[in-house]
């Protein structure tokens, strides 16, 4: 610069810098306004798509397993299936979706207790034997009006019930609805939780993970779920079975318990117990369970439904599932395609887009012996 001031160009060239330097920041607003307009939604894409699988994976991995009182039957878990999965009707999905699943959680602390008599009816009483496992509270057994139970005898064949009163000088407890069938003497009665999870539409056309709890109440878990699905893993061979004369043996599912007793899981031949599951591989190896395989039977009778269920559910030992979540406003979703399931409003700001996400878990159940 000299003394009496700047040169024209001098000024020319500053101006030009300038002019520079205005226009790399008028091109850095735009992208940095869309980032910060989608950061909070990016992040709250991720949160729920972690929670709702955290929430699968948690409540699958809680599934009941031992219980006190099921000692005569080996474990609950090898009495009744505590994990099933639901068909999807095939009208409306590809071949080896499913609808849901049902988890069935023994309630920590909770009641339990073993049938003295046999029950006289299928919507008869069920009166309790004193047994440790059966301590002396101010309802039967622990259990009181409006709790959910699970019955089951050993040979597969379980109820869910909720009951209707409890009377503790007849150590008798009344279910609210008929069973099936009336339960023989020994039948194990467990306090127990019941999730049955699925994903339920709503009126813009999302969906959420929702969980239906055995009184009917629906519990939404996240929105915004795009597609769900599980795929159950099961072992390969059939159970192992023994029986020396006095007590039976599987390796899996439900046991022996009365010699030439035939169920919905075991027959004989020549006095020695058989498994009526099919062996699908090598012993010690897992395979996927399709569609198929869990509504050509055997078929026992009970179940979450009343309407019976496949026996190859107790062959269940992993579950991988997996989750594809959306951003919740339509702002920034592009068009439909690899990146949006469903397309929105953003097609012409891709700074704005913030993809859908695909979340996968394997979960391994519970040890069942």
């Amino acid at each position: 610069m000299r003394p009496h001031g700047f040169t024209l160009l001098e000024l020319l060239v500053a101006l030009t810098v300038c002019a520079l330097l205005s226009g790399a920041i008028v091109g850095v607003i735009a992208p940095a306004r869309a980032a910060f307009d989608s950061t909070p939604a990016a992040l709250d894409l991720h949160q729920r798509a972690r929670t709702g699988l955290d929430f699968l994976a948690t409540t699958i991995r809680s599934a009941g397993t031992n219980v006190s009182a099921a000692a005569a039957l080996g474990t609950l878990g090898s009495a009744m299936p505590t994990v099933i999965p639901l068909l999807a009707d095939p009208a409306t999905s590809g071949d080896g979706e499913f609808a849901g699943i049902v988890v069935v959680t023994v309630v920590p602390g909770g009641a339990q207790g073993l049938l003295a008599i046999d029950q006289p009816g299928a919507n008869g009483l069920l009166t309790l034997a004193p047994s440790p496992s059966c301590p002396q509270l101010p309802d039967v057994c622990g259990f009181t009006r409006g709790a959910t139970a699970a019955i089951a005898d050993g040979s597969g064949r379980f109820d869910l019930f909720e009951v209707a009163s409890a009377d503790a000088s007849s150590r008798q407890v009344v279910p609210e609805a008929r069973l099936t069938a009336a339960f023989p003497a020994g039948a194990v009665v467990v306090e127990v939780q019941t999730s049955r999870i699925e994903l339920r539409s709503q009126a813009d056309g999302s969906r959420s993970l929702s969980r239906m709890t055995a009184g009917g109440a629906v519990e939404p878990i996240i929105d915004g779920v795009l597609h769900a699905g599980i795929e159950p893993w099961g072992d390969a061979s059939a159970p192992r079975l023994e029986w020396d004369g006095h007590t039976g043996w599987s390796s899996y599912g439900p046991r022996p318990l009365i010699p030439d007793l035939e169920t919905c899981v075991v027959t004989y031949q020549d006095g020695d117990p058989v498994s009526r599951l099919a062996t699908f591989g090598e012993v010690a190896t897992l395979v996927a369970l399709r569609r198929a395989d869990l509504e050509d039977g055997p078929w026992c009778p009970g179940g979450v439904d009343g309407d019976g269920y496949d026996a190859d559910v107790f062959r269940l030992r992993r579950i991988d599932i997996w989750l594809r979540v959306e951003v919740l406003s339509a702002m920034f979703r592009g068009p439909a395609g690899r990146l949006f399931s469903r397309g929105g409003a953003g097609a012409q700001t891709p700074a704005r887009w913030v993809p859908d996400r695909l979340v996968r878990a394997t979960v391994a159940l519970r040890n069942r012996r």
